[in-house]
């Protein structure tokens, strides 16, 4: 359930967020989701932590097959962006690449802390693929990337295999995803691209469980848009092969929100879904890592709580009597590089409970954590309803407090085009105040 501290004053905290991002920033210079565990098999499966699990984060709708639209990218021709997105570094190079050095990412050798937003919908380009959401026309791409964001900022989106397929003729094409990676390099923001999503929403619509982390996900499930003909191990090495050499890209997901669980999130077993997550990564997440050996691999996690990833045998309520630690299990494998977190429905809490527990586990393994998502409702002119400053002054009390106890990176849910809403959400628009607080 949400619940709201009373903020401080908004233009303070402000500042706070203005003075921490010159160090965190620069470091070489919706619509509900459903993805909650439902209360049966959290009681199955019971974790330690004081706090509740983190919340679902919103859910992208699918978009119809709508007519073209025109773009100025499209009228140049693809290749013209396309190429100058894929040259090579000099051999042994890392410049202009995220790594890590344990808890620490870097760039460039630099302490890199970054700050950014999610934009799920940036490779819906209607058209072309059968999209996700509504899309990002040229000139918001320019605003999202280039008025909105600063370079060394980070946009999170969909890069699944129903984006990298012509609605129409069913062949690959990159054309949405290569447009978001041109902007992201045209203004000097990163990108972390998710390869897939636990629902199947917008790709093959097929639920990932137990078996799908066991290796179902060497079959080719078909969506009924007829838009995946690859298995996401095949379509994997593809989109490897192709941005290997991209460092616009920070670090790339597999899956978003991974859960070993069926339809309905379902926990069956959480020791079998454990073992089938760790499978997972182990697999996948090592052969991805041979065949893109330049960028960092993040796990997608909305963090301890979620099946596969709870605590168990623990003696007190205190998470460190625990004899099995999922989450940091899971995340031990060679195949994870940065952990992740997801923070839902802690508006007023700077740190939620289950964040400081997968920050202290992902810290066990020597590995960073990012909060992968972070949103919160709001809307200026609805009762009950936080206004978008304060909401922008809870954001900036998480990021001071966050950056504070190590998390390396923090994307706000969501930037959408257009004008905002009439509903109470987690929709951002150009010059919505959180923006000013990531800066």
């Amino acid at each position: 359930m949400n619940y709201i501290k009373k903020p401080a004053p908004v233009m303070a905290l402000l500042a706070i967020a203005l003075t921490l991002t010159v160090g965190y920033v620069y470091a070489a210079g919706g619509n509900p989701r459903g993805q909650i565990r439902n209360a049966a098999s959290l009681a199955t499966y019971p974790s330690a932590s004081p706090a509740p699990s983190p919340s679902p984060s919103p859910s992208p709708l699918a978009s119809p097959n709508p007519p073209p639209f025109p773009s100025q990218l499209e009228s140049a021709g693809p290749a013209g962006f396309r190429n100058k997105l894929t040259q090579a570094p000099p051999p042994g190079s890392t410049a202009g690449f995220v790594t890590r050095n344990g808890t620490t990412l870097l760039l460039n050798g630099q302490p890199y802390r970054f700050t950014g937003v999610n934009a799920y919908e940036a490779a819906t380009y209607w058209g072309i693929n059968a999209g996700c959401g509504g899309m990002l026309k040229d000139q918001d791409l320019d605003t999202l990337f280039g008025n909105s964001l600063r370079p060394g900022q980070v946009v999170r989106f969909w890069a699944f295999q129903g984006l990298a397929t012509n609605y129409a003729t069913k062949q690959r094409d990159w054309t949405g995803i290569d447009r978001v990676l041109a902007a992201a390099a045209q203004h000097r923001v990163k990108v972390i691209p998710a390869l897939s999503d636990q629902v199947g929403t917008c790709d093959d619509g097929h639920w990932r469980d137990v078996a799908w982390y066991s290796g179902g996900y060497m079959n080719t499930y078909e969506s009924a848009q007829n838009i995946t003909p690859e298995s996401f191990w095949q379509y994997m090495h593809e989109f490897l092969s192709r941005y290997r050499s991209n460092p616009a890209i920070a670090m790339i997901e597999l899956v978003n929100e991974p859960s070993p669980t069926n339809p309905g999130y379902v926990c069956v077993n959480q020791d079998t879904a454990a073992t089938a997550l760790r499978s997972f990564y182990d697999t996948v997440g090592s052969e991805a890592k041979r065949v893109d050996p330049n960028h960092l691999f993040e796990s997608g996690q909305q963090g301890v709580g979620q099946c596969g990833q709870q605590n168990q045998g623990c003696s007190s309520p205190q998470w460190t009597s625990c004899s099995t630690l999922h989450y940091a299990y899971v995340d031990a494998s060679p195949g994870v590089d940065v952990t992740s977190y997801h923070d839902y429905e802690h508006d007023g809490e700077p740190i939620p409970g289950y964040l400081q527990e997968s920050l202290a586990q992902a810290g066990m393994n020597g590995k960073p954590l990012i909060v992968g998502e972070m949103g919160m409702k709001a809307h200026d002119n609805l009762g009950g309803c936080m206004s978008l400053g304060s909401r922008a002054g809870n954001v900036a009390a998480k990021l001071a407090a966050q950056f504070g106890a190590g998390v390396q990176g923090v994307l706000v849910w969501d930037f959408v085009p257009g004008v905002p809403r009439s509903t109470c959400d987690y929709d951002m628009t150009a010059g919505d105040p959180v923006l000013g607080a990531l800066r």
